[in-house]
């Protein structure tokens, strides 16, 4: 993913989450309850029964599944979750999500399609459930294909680039090529710039787009947010001084994906 970072969850809900408690009539009992594994290792409901333990309960179709009983489900495998599941005893407890997120892969080159956790002719689940029709859909996918997502590409792509210049330089000094060195520096100290410059192009790209997209929500009372991080490039310049003369450092902002979230619970 483009500037993901550590997971750092842990054995109870985050504030992202909504605790949905059912009771089963025996330990044997089925959940009533059909869901799919995502590339993130959450389950996302896929189908709740009328005759279900959650039925009622507040759980919805479309809506991912963090931990089982204070159990993080994240990189589990299909046996794994089974197993979970099957060893429950009356007392089930899912942590859910409370929104949903639009992600794509990081690129390799410029000309890479980007790998969707959605499709442009199918409504999400959450979305869905929240009466999101595939005309309204079609619309917001357009706005994160066509303008957030190549607009984060390039920040990337000139990210990874100064990152593999940051490798030369380290490798000229260690080897005492000073003169190399000393070009590279100013080579980087270009490239942090871009960085820094299209990673303010990609906020304002996406800002504009969210508010687009928002629009198209506002009957189905659901926001979008973009789902961002913050980071420092990690060089200081010898040429270059703050006002207070510390060295000068770049930062921008990393487009992460699109957060899509009930107003009820923003």
């Amino acid at each position: 993913m483009i500037g993901i970072g550590k997971d750092k969850r842990m054995n109870h809900p985050s504030p992202t989450t909504n605790e949905i408690l059912a009771t089963k009539p025996s330990p044997d009992s089925k959940l009533g309850i059909e869901y799919h594994l995502d590339y993130d290792g959450f389950f996302t409901i896929m189908k709740i029964t009328d005759t279900s333990i959650f039925a009622g309960s507040g759980l919805k179709i479309g809506q991912e599944v963090e931990t089982v009983n204070g159990t993080p489900v994240k990189g589990m495998g299909k046996p794994e979750v089974r197993n979970l599941l099957a060893s429950l005893g009356t007392e089930v407890v899912f942590a859910v999500r409370k929104s949903w997120k639009a992600k794509w892969t990081k690129p390799t080159t410029s000309s890479t399609n980007p790998n969707f956790n959605c499709k442009f002719d199918q409504v999400p689940l959450f979305l869905e459930s929240h009466g999101v029709s595939l005309s309204v859909w079609e619309r917001i996918f357009f706005h994160l294909d066509s303008n957030i997502v190549p607009a984060a590409y390039d920040e990337a792509l000139a990210h990874a680039a100064f990152e593999q210049s940051m490798k030369q330089r380290y490798t000229s000094t260690v080897k005492s090529f000073t003169k190399i060195a000393s070009n590279l520096e100013h080579v980087i100290f270009q490239k942090a710039h871009v960085v820094s410059a299209l990673g303010e192009k990609a906020t304002r790209v996406s800002t504009n787009a969210v508010t687009l997209i928002n629009a198209l929500l506002k009957p189905y009372d659901i926001v979008c947010l973009l789902d961002l991080v913050e980071y420092t490039i990690p060089y200081t310049s010898s040429g270059e001084k703050t006002i207070d003369g510390k060295p000068r450092k770049e930062s921008g902002t990393r487009i992460m994906g699109l957060e899509f979230i009930p107003i009820s619970d923003y």
